[in-house]
């Protein structure tokens, strides 16, 4: 039993061990980096085009990011800290989001390689995995993952078992052949004559699987489910030539009888892999029964933006976190996903201009003529970075959405999922575009570096200071003690006597780790922010 308030001696799944030492990197494929100009949509934007003045609509703008682009930047990756990888889906799709899948089994060829679905495609039968074929653009993907692997990253793709696209050839089937389709139990068809059918969200671009208590009403879909996850869990049979787990989008929207059965198989192929819902509320239940070793913590998110954000006193903050940590057993809250957002969100940044909205809410200017899309200021920056160092020091795994650490901002969907800043690919000239913010860049690199301390991984949380502005809180491992303290104020403050479980008090020979600029043992900067430590005692 652990020995602080965080040690509930609760019950629970415990992820693997890899996953508490995670700094995650969450990339939408097709728009961070172009590494293959031949396999581009005809109608792609320039990289550097002004997002702005661009006049095609921005749901169905296509940059030309593919898998080689994500290839080239593995050193950049590297170098941020980064050691898990979670792709949006990247599975043949006529989006540039990808949800819509057409087909499970093959990389969409924008990502991979131009031309190739359809000549592989034809060639074979969606029931029968063994006439099944890994064409160039599912190579690519291969050798993803083999790069990934020999820089001791991981990699986790993301997938809807929900539904897919219209253009899915199952669904084709059914429009064909109607009730005597080999698919005709697939989908949620509610009338032959007409043919109509649920669409995921009201949308009729994503039919929905048809679904019972248990699972999918369908034998031969879940056969396919199935074997689509061996395909890219364990190619040619091999496990380490995989990926190392997913990222399950609207879990809750499918039976959790099929999610039991699937995490056993997901576990019979690699032990060490992973499944991750998409939950964003309370999601202990989800994680306790075995379904999901992890989710996306946005019961993380919505706390810290109430409070970084919007001001939430302080004292609440605390009682929310601690709330949060009581959900879970204790590995779980090591591995969880901490997020401050998402493609599903407004940038962080942009939404600490935007105080007072609930999370994920009126946060576009199309929902809300208040909301404010301007060019963020040193100070958003700033606070970004007091944000950051709580995320990399709080008990759980930081995720980062791609580009946040150079500065992106925008609204919610589709500026959220601006194309990523490059300095070789800088954007047009006018002034108040995105660019690459060094500085923050540096600063990012300097604070994610703080997780190859094993305190922030794995050690016990105490909350030592929880009132005005100060946020201060310690993490204790095997002897060592790091204390991290915030100011929340936009004015300075200084750092107050501050007492230990064991009676000690903080002292001048305490070691200073990190410092937000402007913030030292003594005084904090506005939102400013230092990291002590102690070896021994």
């Amino acid at each position: 039993m652990r020995r602080f308030e965080n040690s509930l001696d609760r019950a629970g799944a415990k992820p693997p061990d890899w996953t508490r030492e995670a700094v995650w990197y969450q990339i939408m494929v097709e728009r961070f980096r172009d590494g293959d100009p031949s396999n581009n949509p005809p109608d792609s934007v320039a990289w550097t085009a002004d997002w702005e003045s661009i006049p095609a609509p921005e749901f169905r703008r296509r940059y030309g990011g593919d898998l080689q682009g994500v290839i080239e930047k593995l050193d950049y990756l590297a170098e941020l800290g980064v050691t898990a990888l979670y792709l949006n889906p990247i599975f043949h799709s006529p989006s540039h989001h990808k949800y819509d899948a057409i087909d499970y089994r093959h990389v969409d060829d924008c990502l991979g390689v131009a031309g190739e679905y359809e000549r592989t495609a034809s060639a074979e039968d969606l029931l029968d995995p063994d006439t099944w074929l890994f064409n160039a653009s599912d190579r690519v993907l291969l050798e993803l993952i083999r790069e990934v692997h020999a820089c001791g990253m991981r990699i986790v793709l993301d997938v809807s078992f929900n539904h897919v696209s219209p253009r899915h050839p199952a669904f084709q089937d059914v429009r064909a052949h109607g009730r005597q389709s080999r698919f005709a139990d697939w989908f949620e068809v509610v009338g032959w004559e007409p043919f109509e059918y649920e669409g995921w969200a009201g949308f009729g671009g994503m039919p929905v699987f048809r679904k019972t208590a248990a699972g999918f009403a369908s034998p031969t879909l879940r056969d396919h489910i199935f074997a689509v996850t061996r395909r890219w869990m364990a190619p040619g049979g091999d496990p380490s030539a995989g990926i190392d787990g997913w990222r399950l989008d609207v879990a809750n929207e499918i039976p959790p009888g099929f999610w039991r059965e699937w995490s056993a198989l997901v576990k019979s192929i690699n032990p060490e892999a992973i499944m991750i819902g998409e939950i964003w509320d309370q999601a202990d239940d989800w994680v306790d029964e075995g379904y999901f070793d992890l989710v996306m913590n946005y019961e993380f998110a919505k706390a810290s933006v109430e409070f970084f954000v919007d001001g939430r006193p302080t004292a609440k903050f605390a009682q929310r976190l601690q709330s949060l940590r009581h959900r879970y057993s204790w590995p779980v809250t090591l591995g969880l996903q901490n997020l401050y957002d998402s493609h599903d969100t407004d940038r962080i940044v942009s939404r600490l201009r935007n105080p007072g909205l609930p999370y994920d809410s009126m946060n576009t200017p199309a929902r809300n003529p208040d909301y404010d899309v301007a060019k963020p200021t040193p100070d958003d920056y700033r606070r970004l970075l007091q944000m950051a160092l709580f995320q990399a020091t709080y008990p759980g795994a930081p995720m980062i959405w791609y580009g946040t650490e150079v500065g992106i901002w925008g609204a919610d969907d589709p500026h959220t999922r601006k194309p990523m800043l490059w300095q070789d690919l800088e954007p047009c000239e006018r002034p108040e575009a995105n660019r690459v913010e060094k500085d923050l860049l540096a600063a990012y690199r300097e604070i994610l570096a703080l997780r190859k301390l094993p305190v922030f991984r794995e050690g016990d949380y105490v909350q030592l200071v929880a009132d005005g502005p100060l946020f201060v809180y310690a993490r204790i491992l095997d002897g060592v003690t790091a204390v991290v303290v915030l100011n929340r104020s936009d004015k300075p403050a200084s750092i107050p006597m501050i007492a230990l479980p064991n009676g000690e008090s903080i002292s001048p020979d305490w070691q200073t780790i990190y410092g937000l600029p402007g913030s030292n043992q003594e005084q904090l900067e506005a939102h400013g922010g230092v990291v002590l430590l102690r070896e021994g005692g």
